[in-house]
């Protein structure tokens, strides 16, 4: 081996060096993170700089989840194939195609190159504690893991709002196919319901408090991640949920404000263009009436794919002005583009800031800003700040407005001011479509132009400002709430006017879930922190509510007498989906048999025609005759059917999306057997806003760690469906005193 040479006078000068710090030098400076970990395997990190905070974070989510984000980190960077193979069907293959389709490690390298030094600090501080965690503990697991640079934290927060983006282009895409040929192409979406509300003081009587309750499913891309984080120095003193694999706390509290997150599945912030070849099966150019040659050339580019264990994989991508054309099937490796030789399908989504020419994908870097400044607001305006809405002193320019990609936002601060809005990426149409407004939900005719995008000067499009979206702030009853509905309906008093949105932005929605949250809150004029953590366990069933309504009114023993059982047992048991109800599974399997006609059913009995009053009985007798074919027959509690399997089994209560409740847990039926809950309430923070003294309780489906052996693997799972909330909700410790003394389980320092 070479050897580099050291003059002499050099040598000298090292080994003087040496001997004087052996009397005494100084020892090299480290940076060390202090981990505490509490009696419910939550992690505090405590550190000096952010980088270091971020460097905690993801060492304590490795720690308790490491195959989770080295699975999310392939799927983002495009690599899964390469580090696990095809996958059956190919479908890693796929998956690393539409990565890099969309160009997202590729967006993601560049949005870290253009960064300020304090967000690369972030990312590197959050791949820095990944790889520690990796290097310390995971040597000699096999498969071994890789070890990640700040791009890759960054591809996977990219992937995320891609993805969906994705989920709303593919329910345009299957209004044309239908599912057989989308199934493992494009992502389906995984959102299923979320809750959230904040009060304000004239509501509790003293100060100001908000509920937390996405409803996502509780393991992959969507886990969330409790954890605190405190700068020791100040200016970060935060506690709640992150999104796995990624730094900052997504959804929770700080010293002086609190915040949440639902979402506005409605508006339309992706468009999928069915665009026609200009020749038969040939992907070289496509028509568009608006160019002066009535034609444009379809960008083509290849994508390698490295494939475990086989050759590399070289596939085609192509591009048109609206951006990438998808895969309408697959066939071995290759993907197909077109069924029928005359037509191509491309994507638009908002998350791109380019011109008609450029597809960059970059723009979502942001998004981390935006939440940085959500963890260290001081106030509601702070948060208004962060969004880029313009208010005088300390505004962004409207250039840097951080719009996240969707997501109804509310937020509470100390100081009693509460607000809402709809926050999201919305472009704007050039032409309305009043004679079809579901037009937006449909793939577009791409040819004429009629349906295109605004533009600026520059070819960029132009999207709907932040001020111009639908926002509420104090309104004089005190509630804010959003249960995934319309945002004219999150107060009685919100002045947001549906008339002055297009369909695209939103359309008129309510659920069961919003009318029974406002109509608790309405009419509770000294609402505590108990009441708040008892209303999000609400299970009481509106749907069944309505349908005993009916049925009641015409129901007659002599017309109907081999319904008498059943009329009885709905008659005797209370509308709510507790463990030991009786009436819920039959409530529930009605509800599925009406399927799409419930909508239809008026509210009022007298208004039931003969027609509907047939449906209900058909109905009814077919989820009787159903249930006690069954082993526990027709009458099971609810907990014997409706339960969550993790590490144990456990029962459980609330709605589903078939018969919503307050409190959900969604999952799959097979027949008889149980319904598993795998989705639904996912994160249940509530925060009161006290001056001086914010505290907040918790409670999660699954445990801190993902190992079967540790302690905190199902421990919240069994308190998460207790029925009683004082029992369910857990403190989020948070002063120096509780989290080193009142419920500290262990201490670890990270010497960096």
């Amino acid at each position: 081996m070479r050897r580099s040479r050291i003059p002499r006078t050099a040598s000298y000068v090292v080994l003087i060096g040496m001997a004087l710090c052996l009397a005494g030098c100084p020892p090299l400076p480290t940076r060390e993170v202090t981990l505490h970990t509490d009696v419910h395997g939550v992690p505090h990190i405590y550190a000096e700089t952010e980088e270091e905070l971020m460097y905690g974070l993801a060492y304590a989510m490795a720690r308790d989840h490491l195959e989770t984000i080295v699975t999310l980190y392939r799927t983002a960077n495009g690599t899964r194939a390469a580090m696990e193979g095809p996958g059956n069907g190919y479908a890693n293959v796929v998956s690393d195609y539409l990565s890099h389709l969309f160009r997202v490690p590729e967006s993601a390298q560049a949005a870290y190159a253009t960064m300020s030094e304090q967000e690369r600090s972030w990312f590197r501080g959050f791949a820095d504690g990944l790889n520690a965690y990796i290097k310390e503990h995971n040597q000699n697991h096999t498969p071994k893991v890789e070890t990640f640079v700040p791009e890759d934290v960054l591809a996977w927060g990219l992937y995320g709002q891609f993805s969906r983006q994705l989920t709303h282009a593919r329910k345009d895409l299957e209004k044309d196919f239908g599912t057989q040929y989308m199934a493992s192409l494009l992502p389906e979406s995984d959102a299923k319901a979320s809750n959230q509300w904040v009060v304000a003081p004239s509501k509790t009587g003293g100060p100001a408090m908000l509920l937390a309750d996405p409803h996502l499913p509780w393991w992959g891309g969507t886990q969330w991640y409790e954890a605190h984080l405190k700068k020791t120095g100040g200016g970060l003193n935060v506690t709640g949920a992150a999104v796995i694999g990624t730094p900052m706390i997504a959804m929770g509290r700080n010293e002086h404000v609190a915040w949440s997150m639902t979402s506005n599945g409605m508006l339309d912030f992706a468009d999928c263009y069915k665009e026609k070849l200009a020749t038969p099966w040939d992907l070289t150019e496509y028509v568009y009436e608006l160019h002066p040659s009535g034609r444009k050339p379809i960008e083509q580019d290849t994508i390698t794919l490295q494939v475990k264990g086989s050759l590399p994989v070289v596939v085609p991508a192509y591009y048109t002005h609206h951006g990438p054309v998808v895969p309408l099937d697959i066939q071995g490796e290759q993907p197909v583009f077109t069924l029928d030789g005359e037509h191509v399908y491309s994507l638009a989504l908002s998350i791109i800031d380019g011109t008609e020419e450029d597809y960059p994908g970059d723009l979502v870097a942001w998004m981390f800003l935006a939440i940085y400044r959500f963890n260290t607001a001081k106030t509601v305006r702070d948060v208004k700040l962060a969004l880029g809405l313009q208010d005088g002193a300390g505004s962004h320019p409207p250039e840097e407005a951080l719009q996240l990609v969707k997501w109804n936002i509310v937020v509470g601060d100390t100081t009693g001011d509460i607000f809402y809005i709809y926050n999201g990426r919305i472009p704007r149409r050039m032409e309305p479509h009043p004679e079809d407004v579901n037009y937006w939900d449909r793939p577009r005719v791409g040819w004429t132009g009629e349906d295109e995008w605004e533009r600026d000067l520059q070819g960029r499009a132009v999207h709907w400002a932040i001020s111009e979206l639908p926002q509420a702030g104090n309104p004089e009853s005190g509630i804010l709430v959003n249960c995934n509905v319309s945002p004219w309906h999150v107060a009685p008093d919100s002045g947001i006017n549906p008339e002055d949105y297009p369909p695209y932005v939103a359309i008129e929605g309510d659920t069961d879930r919003n009318v029974r949250a406002r109509g608790l809150l309405e009419q509770d004029d000294q609402i505590t922190a108990a009441d708040m953590r008892e209303y999000s366990r609400d299970t009481y069933m509106l749907r069944a509510d309505k349908l005993e309504r009916l049925f009641f009114d015409f129901y007659d023993i002599g017309l109907y007498p081999d319904l008498d059982t059943v009329h009885n047992l709905l008659r005797t048991e209370p509308n709510e989906a507790n463990r030991d109800n009786t009436s819920v599974a039959l409530i529930h399997l009605w509800v599925s048999l009406i399927g799409s006609e419930y909508g239809g059913l008026p509210d009022e009995p007298a208004l039931l025609t003969p027609e509907q009053k047939d449906m209900l009985i058909a109905t009814l007798r077919e989820a009787r005759d159903e249930l006690e074919a069954c082993p526990l027959g027709l009458a099971p509690r609810w907990g014997e059917v409706h339960q969550i399997h993790h590490g144990e089994i456990f029962e459980v209560g609330g709605g589903t999306q078939t018969v919503p409740t307050l409190f959900m847990v969604g999952g799959p039926a097979d027949g008889c057997g149980p319904m598993v809950g795998d989705s639904g309430s996912s994160y249940m923070q509530v925060s009161v806003l006290e001056p001086g003294a914010v505290t907040s309780r918790s409670v999660r489906p699954i445990g801190s760690s993902g190992d079967p052996e540790s302690p905190h693997y199902n421990d919240e799972t069994a308190r998460y469906v207790q029925d009683e909330p004082e029992l369910s909700y857990k403190a989020n410790p948070f002063t120096d005193r509780e989290v080193t003394e009142e419920y500290l389980e262990s201490t670890e320092t990270l010497a960096w």
